[in-house]
């Protein structure tokens, strides 16, 4: 494929489009350009995306029952738009649900807990985003933008993952410069309305949701019962590094329009196109494959 009918297939780029390339080119070229469905949904995903909607509604009900809540929001996950999808349970889906349910009530309780969150006036949740760079078209989501007490204003991604995000990599983050661009230059579409919101954030932040999980067991450093860290890892992007961002993004999405792919086994284990993957025909460009049945045409050979 051209790069035109790579992009032209992808169109507007999404967040998720560039993490799945950086993740995996196979997961990536049979998502997005193959546009295969997955054969399985892994349960931690429906639990991350469960989390982030609790903290959407949260706001607006602090005192919410945490279990039942988060019940209903697994279940709009699980038997949403993607339930023809099957979903890979290590267990029992009841013995599953009811530890992710207990690490939802831990969570959520030690976020909600926490003065600078209940202080904070939430300004956008879940907000789709929208905005154009270098004449590429970017989308995505932003977990939360709020005004903090100080009036300052901080750009929150919430990070779910077990392992705690490297505060080395904060400052290149492209996702949260991404997610600053957008604020400052782009549209936020609320409440089916686009808006300009001409924002400059005083804060990009990683706030890591695992960091709420208390020890269960006495360490050197910590007690039972004590929270496992600091959740909020704080960054800045400056106008000159928005700027400096344009050519960033563009290199990456040059990057992900060349015709070639390449796996990364460390995905596998979360992968839901494994069988996919093994049985793959598509490894040489469209351009090599035509030249080599040219070669075996002009030798008189069968071209499979």
């Amino acid at each position: 494929m051209t790069k035109k009918e790579i992009l032209d297939k992808l169109g507007t780029i999404r967040q998720s489009t560039i993490k799945s390339y950086q993740n995996c080119g196979i997961n990536f070229r049979l998502r997005y350009i193959e546009g295969l469905k997955p054969s399985y949904r892994h349960p931690a995903a429906l639990h991350g995306s469960s989390l982030h909607l609790l903290l959407f509604w949260l706001p607006g009900n602090w005192n919410m029952d945490i279990a039942k809540m988060y019940r209903k929001a697994f279940n709009h996950y699980e038997f949403g738009d993607e339930e023809n999808i099957p979903v890979r349970w290590a267990g029992t889906r009841e013995e599953t649900l009811e530890a992710f349910t207990k690490n939802a009530v831990e969570i959520i309780e030690g976020y909600r807990s926490k003065e600078y969150n209940r202080d904070a006036l939430v300004l956008f949740a879940e907000a789709p985003f929208r905005v154009r760079i270098m004449s590429t078209n970017y989308s995505g989501m932003i977990d939360q933008v709020r005004k903090n007490p100080d009036g300052s204003i901080e750009l929150v991604d919430f990070k779910s993952n077990k392992q705690k995000p490297n505060p080395y990599s904060l400052e290149a983050d492209w996702q949260l410069s991404l997610y600053s661009y957008a604020l400052r230059f782009g549209e936020l579409e609320i409440d089916g309305i686009w808006v300009k919101p001409r924002l400059l954030a005083t804060h990009s932040t990683w706030y890591h949701l695992r960091a709420h999980e208390k020890y269960k067991r006495r360490t050197g450093n910590a007690q039972v019962g004590d929270e496992k860290g600091n959740p909020r890892m704080r960054s800045s992007r400056s106008l000159q590094q928005l700027r400096h961002f344009r050519k960033e993004i563009a290199n990456i999405v040059k990057v992900m329009s060349k015709d070639w792919t390449f796996p990364n086994p460390s995905s596998c284990s979360y992968c839901g196109y494994t069988q996919e993957c093994a049985a793959r025909a598509q490894i040489l460009p469209d351009r090599d494959l035509n030249n080599a049945q040219k070669m075996l045409q002009e030798l008189e050979m069968e071209v499979a």
